[in-house]
């Protein structure tokens, strides 16, 4: 289950497109591609690798003058959505660490 307390990252092997009031992510390695909002794009863009969910429902929240209980839930969901179609790796779980060791693989070779 993921909590505030998670990290979560942006791979490099997703790439971002502009589309209308949509941003396409793409990973290309997979071939799979998602939508999002601005909003949720906002979100997306803070996935360093560093902060944790909370941090950044904190960062969010500042910027439209919320508070960050309001926001937590919402950006949880979306690293829920995300991580299931490896667009995002959630740090410290099997996924992550199966999918570090898989392209560092591929890419080290």
């Amino acid at each position: 289950m993921i909590t505030d307390e998670f990290v979560v990252e942006k791979p490099s092997f997703v790439e971002m497109k502009l589309m209308e009031d949509n941003i396409i992510l793409y990973d290309y390695l997979l071939e799979q591609r998602f939508v999002l909002s601005s909003i949720a794009y906002e979100m997306f863009l803070e996935f360093d690798g560093i902060k944790s969910i909370r941090d950044i429902s904190i960062i969010i929240a500042q910027r439209y003058e919320e508070a960050p209980e309001n926001i937590v839930q919402d950006l949880i969901d979306l690293v829920i959505s995300l991580a299931r179609v490896n667009i995002i790796l959630v740090k410290g779980t099997f996924k992550y660490k199966m999918i570090k060791a898989y392209y560092k693989i591929i890419f080290y070779k």
